[in-house]
């Protein structure tokens, strides 16, 4: 199976591969996939766009303006990060 890397996941990985931290790529916690999952230190990274999860670092905080899919996403990050903090 093929899939599409965006260039800041290849940083990343290239990073931790450098370091020789052992990870996991796409790792599954039941109903949700992280992006990465860092064995030794039972750490997850998510490499997640500014746009499409509605970044509140680029939007602000009353979400005005922002499109059905963004607010979609905002919901289901929020829900992910509840559950992967309650059972990783």
């Amino acid at each position: 199976m093929s899939f599409f890397i965006p260039g800041i996941q290849l940083k990343i990985n290239q990073i931790l591969n450098n370091e020789c931290i052992k990870y996991e790529r796409e790792y599954i916690i039941k109903y949700y996939a992280v992006d990465n999952y860092l064995y030794d230190s039972n750490l997850i990274i998510e490499v997640m766009g500014d746009y499409w999860h509605a970044s509140p670092l680029k939007f602000n905080a009353n979400m005005y303006g922002l499109n059905k899919t963004q607010l979609k996403d905002i919901k289901y990050d929020k829900q992910k990060h509840t559950y992967v903090k309650r059972y990783l």
